[in-house]
């Protein structure tokens, strides 16, 4: 009974995490001053789908140029290795 009880707790913790990330990147997405910066990703952190996936927190590398993430405009002209994606 103990087991099953984690299963659940732990099934349901999964769910609630998702629903966060989901809702969080659209509330980003949504924003004004906000750029699609790409290849400063870490694995599982994208923002969105790309031509390997379509969904957000699919990225399977770290620093991939073709995932990205909402950054405050002007951020990602800063960081080496990032390039603005075009909206």
């Amino acid at each position: 009974m103990k087991n099953s009880t984690s299963l659940v707790n732990a099934a349901l913790a999964g769910v609630f995490a998702l629903g966060a990330t989901i809702g969080a990147g659209e509330a980003t997405a949504g924003k004004p001053g906000m750029e699609k910066c790409a290849g400063i990703v870490k694995t599982g952190m994208n923002d969105c789908g790309t031509s390997k996936h379509s969904c957000a927190g699919n990225a399977k590398t770290d620093a991939d140029p073709e995932e990205w993430i909402y950054v405050p405009e002007g951020t990602c002209k800063k960081i080496v290795g990032a390039s603005l994606k075009k909206k």
